[in-house]
C-alpha cells in the first residue's frame, strides 16, 4: 500500500477547488456577482428572508494510466472544466428566478412606453437603503439599449416639476419606511 501524504493531499485539494472557482468565474456575468461564502451550516438570511440553496453538481472522470499520473495542465484544465459546468448551472439558474419579484429584485423592462412612473414603481416595490440622507437605489442591470432609454427618461423627469415631486414623494415615503425598519431593528438589537 502506498504511503499518505495528507499536506501534499490538502493542497492538491486547495489547488483544485481554486481552479474550479476560476473555471466557473470565467463566466462574465458570474464574475461581475460576489460570491457568499457560507462558514457553518446550512441556512442563511438575506434582508431578513432565508436564502434557499440549490445544489449543483457536476460529473466528470479523470484520465488514470498506470504509472503515469496527470500533468499540471491536464489537473488545471479537469478542474476549470468542472467549473465551466456549474458556471453554466449557476447562469441557467439565475436567468430562471429572475423573473421572480423579490424586495430587492423586480424584474422591468425598458421598452419604448417605459416612463418615470413605472420606474418609481418599481422601486416603490423594492427596499432603499439610505447613506448620509440619501436613497442608495437598487441597482439596474440591463443592456446598453435599456441604460440609453433609462438615461432619457430620467432627463425627461428632471424637466418636469410633476416628475420631480413623484420622485420626491417616492424619496420621502422611502425614508420612512427606511426610518422605521431601522428603529424596529434597534429595539430588537
Amino acid at each position: 500500500m502506498l504511503p499518505e501524504f495528507p499536506n501534499a493531499k490538502k493542497r492538491i485539494s486547495e489547488l483544485w477547488m481554486a481552479a474550479v472557482m476560476a473555471g466557473m468565474r470565467s463566466d462574465p456575468l458570474l464574475a461581475g456577482i460576489a460570491v457568499r461564502v457560507q462558514k457553518e451550516g446550512r441556512r442563511a438570511n438575506i434582508d431578513g428572508s432565508e436564502m434557499k440553496y440549490v445544489a449543483a453538481s457536476v460529473t466528470t472522470t479523470l484520465q488514470t494510466t498506470v504509472g503515469r499520473g496527470q500533468t499540471v495542465e491536464e489537473f488545471y484544465n479537469s478542474a476549470e472544466g468542472v467549473g465551466k459546468q456549474i458556471g453554466e448551472q449557476q447562469v441557467k439558474r439565475l436567468f430562471n428566478v429572475r423573473d421572480q419579484p423579490t424586495a430587492v429584485f423586480q424584474p422591468f423592462d425598458f421598452g419604448p412606453d417605459a416612463t418615470i412612473d413605472d420606474i418609481l414603481g418599481v422601486w416603490d416595490k423594492m427596499f432603499v437603503r439610505f447613506k448620509n440622507g440619501q436613497p442608495q437605489w437598487p441597482q439596474i442591470t440591463t443592456n446598453p439599449t435599456g441604460v440609453e432609454r433609462l438615461r432619457e427618461i430620467i432627463e425627461q423627469s428632471l424637466q418636469d416639476s410633476a416628475s420631480r415631486a413623484k420622485w420626491q414623494a417616492l424619496i420621502d415615503k422611502k425614508r420612512k419606511e427606511y426610518d422605521e425598519r431601522e428603529t424596529r431593528r434597534r429595539l430588537v438589537d
